[in-house]
């Protein structure tokens, strides 16, 4: 699952190109209908779910907290948490009905060290 369709159809392309099995499905990890879909589309197409890997994230503004608007505050965490929160529930639910599977959380090095300026103890 990925927002952009045309890198998706490339990843899509080269995967069968090397005798892969594939399903591309364009969608916004921070839609959890859209999320619940793509794993429902994955097992009819495989027969279970054995393997996910939730790795979408997004950066947003850089900036003084105090100037960051709502709207960005929430497409970063509608990506970075709910998508993740959203991906292992479904995908959870589908693994428990084949006795279960692996999950891989890919992190950023945002996540290990922070900036004074990007923190709310920034002070000028």
């Amino acid at each position: 699952m990925a927002r952009r369709p045309e890198p998706l159809k490339e990843l899509e392309e080269e995967i069968l190109s090397l005798g892969g099995k594939v399903i591309a499905i364009p969608g916004d990890v921070s839609k959890p209908e859209e999320v619940e879909k793509a794993i429902q589309l994955t097992v009819k197409k495989f027969g279970a779910l054995h393997l996910a890997v939730n790795n979408a994230a997004i950066s947003g503004h850089f900036g003084l907290l105090h100037e960051t608007t709502i709207e960005n505050w929430k497409k970063v965490m509608g990506i970075n948490l709910d998508g993740i929160f959203y991906g292992m529930k479904y995908q959870i639910q589908a693994m428990l009905k084949n006795s279960g599977g692996s999950i891989v959380n890919i992190g950023s090095v945002e996540g290990t060290y922070h900036s004074s300026y990007e923190s709310c103890l920034y002070f000028e």
